[in-house]
């Protein structure tokens, strides 16, 4: 799902020579400042581009995904327990 949304972000915007247009849809659609220069997308083909992009959606949406884990997971287990002690009653 990732992959295309950015194949098709970077894309756009490398075949218009629109950096400007790059970033604002990275943030609009994916809620991430990208790490990428303007010199980098200048100068990367279009697969490297692609391949650094979506490495930084897949980075925020990991360390998304472990924040949350951290804030649920003693949830998570206080309620297995409840719902075991539940269950033995």
């Amino acid at each position: 799902m990732f992959i295309d949304i950015v194949d098709g972000l970077v894309i756009n915007s490398k075949q218009n020579g629109d950096y400007e247009n790059f970033t604002m849809e990275m943030f609009r659609v994916f809620g991430i400042h990208s790490k990428i220069e303007k010199e980098e997308f200048d100068s990367l083909n279009d697969d490297s581009l692609i391949d650094k992009a979506l490495g930084d959606v897949m980075e925020h949406y990991q360390q998304k995904m472990d924040k949350i884990s951290r804030i649920l997971l003693p949830f998570i287990k206080m309620f297995s327990i409840l719902k075991v002690i539940d269950i033995l009653r």
